[in-house]
C-alpha cells in the first residue's frame, strides 16, 4: 500500500441525513511482485440499505458488478467477487452506493454508520474501514450532522 493507492480522505466536514444516498470507493492496489487472483471483497454495512430500485450502482474496473446479498437491512453483508486479476504494479477501483438508513423509529438517538472491507485474495487477506459516520435523528435536534470520528 503506498500513497497512490489512497482512495481519498479529506478534513472537508460532510452532513447526511436519514435517506441520502453515499457512495463508496475500495481501491485495489497490487503493491506485490505478482498478479491477484481469486478476489473476493465482503463489506458489511451498518445502518446503509439499498438505494431506491433496488441496485447498488456497483461497478468493477469499469463494468457493472451484482453483489452477494445476505443479512437483513439496514445491516447487510455484500460479497463481490471480482473477475479476472490485479496485475502487479496496478489499482483497479470497485464502487457502490448505499442509503443512510437508520433502525426502527426515529428517536433523539445517535445513530452510526459504517462500511468495513475484508479483501480476500489467493495470496492473503486485508481488512479496510471507512470512518465511522454519526448522525442525529430526532424532533429535537438538527436533522443531520456529522461527528469526526
Amino acid at each position: 500500500y503506498n500513497g497512490s493507492c489512497n482512495g481519498g480522505t479529506d478534513s472537508i466536514a460532510k452532513t447526511f441525513a436519514t435517506a441520502d444516498e453515499v457512495s463508496f470507493k475500495v481501491n485495489l492496489c497490487n503493491t506485490g511482485s505478482s498478479s491477484a487472483s481469486k478476489i473476493v471483497i465482503t463489506d458489511e454495512l451498518t445502518n446503509l440499505a439499498v438505494p431506491a430500485g433496488g441496485d447498488w450502482n456497483a461497478e468493477y474496473d469499469g463494468s457493472v458488478i451484482i453483489p452477494v446479498e445476505s443479512g437483513t437491512s439496514p445491516n447487510q453483508t455484500l460479497t463481490f467477487t471480482l473477475p479476472g486479476t490485479v496485475t502487479a504494479g496496478s489499482t483497479k477501483s470497485l464502487t457502490f452506493d448505499a442509503v443512510v438508513t437508520p433502525p426502527g423509529p426515529i428517536t433523539n438517538t445517535i445513530y452510526r454508520f459504517q462500511n468495513i472491507a475484508r479483501i480476500s485474495t489467493a495470496n492473503g487477506s486485508w481488512t479496510s474501514s471507512t470512518p465511522l459516520y454519526l448522525f442525529y435523528a430526532g424532533s429535537r435536534v438538527p436533522s443531520k450532522q456529522e461527528i469526526a470520528p
